[in-house]
């Protein structure tokens, strides 16, 4: 192909500008009406227009197909590559599914039969369409397969079906394993994370701590595994959802609500605490409630373990500031190493607070501002909060006050010595409803 004259180059340039500042206004131009506009550099602009349309959908989060762009420019196959990466076909995706073990065994004739005979002329990208709404894959299996990436989706046995969050040390995901079909959670840590001992040294020994804690009121961890260079956490799946999303989405909870979640997430962490580990990152977000109604404690990621002689071996780094604000005990904010089940006792008190209120019991405008209310405001009153609620109505909400007031009390020695007296407090209460 000969290279353009000054003029078409200018022409070009000019072509580009409108179909970019289309683009920028939220306009969608067409390719075609350019070339047909400008038909003696038509084959020219193809590239540089095109490279523009698709970096534009990208920016919206758009799908783009391969199929799509093939029925438009079925002779830039090469051109489609480069910018979309392989083309991909329908067989590629039958045989990535099968290899990955995607899908179980006894499904893999019937989806064959579809994909070859069926429907023969529907593209590798219109099947992950297809595949996701009919539920046979996950949006995260489709992306990944269409990226070229499908090697991503499985950690030893397991297929990877969801991404469920990711924290410090790592990311959690939904998964499937390949031979029992059972759906677990896997917690990976994070690859770069491994490469420093001490937080290799810190995984394996939560672990340990994990494993030990067998109660319905803790998302129960099975095992640990090493994979290559990846390690992670095999856990209990919980269809649920946790408590920060809940009230967001429905607001405070009733009275006889609130005290009944309490008291399992309190029966759960008793259990911890009585095998030595302190959970040290209580709060909504790290307790779920799943379709039974049942409360479960999770991520014990910044969990300690005590030993009988009083010698403690902390999971944090020297100087780490472990917790969260809202939540954290004043000792714990000074410390880590300071926190003990005390500490935890604090914590669950500020979320008896939130599922009452749904808002922190501490304002400020920054951090520092919120960890010196927490070691040196006057603690709120529950009855004053409530004032203007129905749940004033409730004859135990004097009580229950003095339950907050004693289990976020700021010097440690003033609350709760244990769960167990804070389980024995909340049974009384429960007894009212």
């Amino acid at each position: 192909m000969s290279q353009p004259s000054l003029k078409q180059m200018l022409q070009i340039e000019q072509a580009c500008d409108r179909f970019e500042s289309a683009c920028q206004l939220g306009d969608r131009p067409r390719i075609e009406d350019y070339q047909r506009q400008f038909p003696e550099i038509a084959g020219d602009l193809l590239k540089p227009l095109l490279t523009l349309e698709v970096d534009y959908r990208r920016q919206r989060g758009e799908k783009l197909l391969w199929g799509e762009y093939l029925s438009r420019f079925p002779q830039a196959t090469e051109l489609l590559t480069e910018l979309l990466g392989p083309h991909l076909t329908a067989t590629m995706v039958f045989e990535q599914i099968t290899t990955l073990g995607l899908v179980s065994k006894v499904s893999l004739p019937a989806l064959q039969q579809r994909i070859m005979v069926d429907s023969p002329t529907l593209s590798g990208e219109e099947w992950l369409t297809a595949f996701v709404s009919d539920n046979v894959l996950t949006a995260l299996q489709a992306k990944r397969l269409s990226a070229g990436k499908g090697y991503t989706l499985t950690l030893e046995k397991f297929i990877l079906l969801d991404k469920l969050g990711q924290g410090g040390m790592g990311t959690v995901w939904k998964a499937r394993h390949r031979d029992t079909d059972e759906i677990v959670a896997l917690k990976v840590l994070d690859p770069a994370l491994t490469l420093r001992k001490e937080m290799v040294s810190r995984f394996r020994r939560e672990s340990r701590l994990a494993t030990l804690l067998k109660h319905p009121n803790i998302v129960a961890t099975h095992r640990a595994n090493r994979h290559g260079s990846h390690y992670f956490l095999v856990m209990e799946y919980i269809d649920g959802i946790d408590l920060a999303s809940l009230l967001k989405a429905e607001g405070p909870v009733s009275v006889s609500t609130a005290l009944k979640w309490v008291s399992q997430v309190a029966d759960g962490l008793g259990c911890a605490h009585r095998l030595g580990i302190i959970h040290r990152d209580i709060k909504l977000a790290n307790l779920l409630k799943d379709r039974s109604g049942t409360i479960k404690i999770l991520d014990l990621g910044l969990a300690r373990i005590d030993s009988d002689t009083g010698s403690h071996t902390c999971l944090t780094g020297t100087g780490d500031f472990m917790g969260t604000v809202d939540y954290i005990s004043p000792e714990q904010a000074m410390s880590a190493k300071n926190a003990d089940a005390r500490s935890d006792i604090y914590s669950l008190g500020i979320v008896l607070w939130y599922l009452l209120l749904n808002r922190p019991a501490y304002e400020g405008k920054s951090i520092t501002s919120r960890i010196i209310a927490h070691s040196d405001a006057p603690i709120p009153s529950l009855v004053a909060a409530l004032a203007s609620s129905e749940r004033t109505q409730d004859p135990r909400l004097v009580a229950i006050d003095a339950l907050f007031q004693r289990m976020v009390a700021k010097r440690p020695a003033d609350r709760f010595q244990s769960m167990t007296e804070v389980i024995a407090a909340l049974d009384v209460l429960n007894t009212g409803d």
